[in-house]
């Protein structure tokens, strides 16, 4: 199965598709997303695929695990409605809340900065300690009380965004609101 196909099986609703890939298993895009939510645990990441276009997110495991995830699945209810050779479905009960692109795009920031190469330590200037000053006040207004887990998360993501582009600054705890 290509990457194309396996993103066109991911969007199938109540779907989570698993592609077997030599050694190992990959879960893409919104498959990921239910696969995460209700299965199981893992740490998604994102990679531009030049064939589809598009940043493409998915998570992967050992092969061996497999039975383990299937186990995990029909303990929650979810039957296997298609195995073959080199993938396989699992139908689930429900939809995660929250929007999958929403989702995603805070994988994809993630990723990125993750990715990034930390800058060598400068000398800091006023400019710089205001900008930090900017984010500190503005995460402490957020309304955590009051949004979604989804909605905190993208917030959160949007931060990790402005503090990229903001020269590191050595003894950040230091600074004074």
């Amino acid at each position: 199965m290509n990457i194309r196909e396996a993103i066109e099986k991911s969007c199938d609703r109540h779907t989570i598709c698993i592609v077997k890939e030599a050694l190992f298993c990959k879960v893409y895009e919104e498959s990921a997303w239910r696969f995460v939510t209700f299965v199981k645990q893992n740490q998604p990441g994102s990679k531009y695929v030049k064939k589809v276009d598009m940043d493409v997110v998915s998570i992967g495991f050992p092969k061996t695990g497999l039975a383990g995830i299937l186990a995990i699945a029909a303990q929650r209810g979810f039957v296997l409605v298609r195995e073959e050779e080199t993938w396989l479905a699992i139908k689930t009960t429900d939809e995660p809340e929250g929007h999958f692109a929403a989702w995603k795009q805070a994988i994809v920031a993630n990723t990125a900065m993750a990715a990034e190469k930390p800058l060598p330590p400068s000398k800091t200037t006023d400019e710089d300690h205001e900008k930090y000053r900017s984010l500190l006040r503005e995460i402490e207004m957020y309304p955590v009380a009051e949004s979604t887990p989804l909605q905190s998360m993208v917030f959160l993501a949007g931060m990790q965004g402005k503090i990229k582009g903001i020269r590191k600054i050595d003894g950040i705890a230091s600074i004074a609101p």
